[in-house]
């Protein structure tokens, strides 16, 4: 009986904090929202500071709405990787 709680409770563990980090970054990517403030849907989210924690601080500059990411996910990297594909996509339209 000591045996089996040995062996379930470490990988009971492992499950949970494997679920609440899937669940901080699903909550992130839908606050997130691409960028687009959820409350007015006109501006995009800038970034205003970040925390030592690796955590980013977003304001939408229309509706005062903030929100801290958790710094799991660079929201900033992301764009600007999309941004460059736009791009790249966009010059390869035009050199043909």
């Amino acid at each position: 009986m000591v045996s089996f709680f040995i062996f379930i409770l470490p990988i009971s563990i492992i499950i949970i904090v494997i679920l609440g980090v899937l669940w901080v970054i699903t909550s992130d990517k839908k606050k997130w929202n691409r960028g687009i403030c959820s409350k007015c849907n006109s501006e995009k989210y800038q970034s205003f500071d970040v925390c030592s924690g690796g955590g980013t601080g977003y304001k939408c500059h229309n509706c005062k709405d903030t929100w801290w990411s958790s710094g799991w996910i660079n929201f900033k990297e992301i764009e600007s990787v999309k941004q460059q594909v736009r791009t790249n996509q966009l010059e390869e339209l035009l050199d043909d």
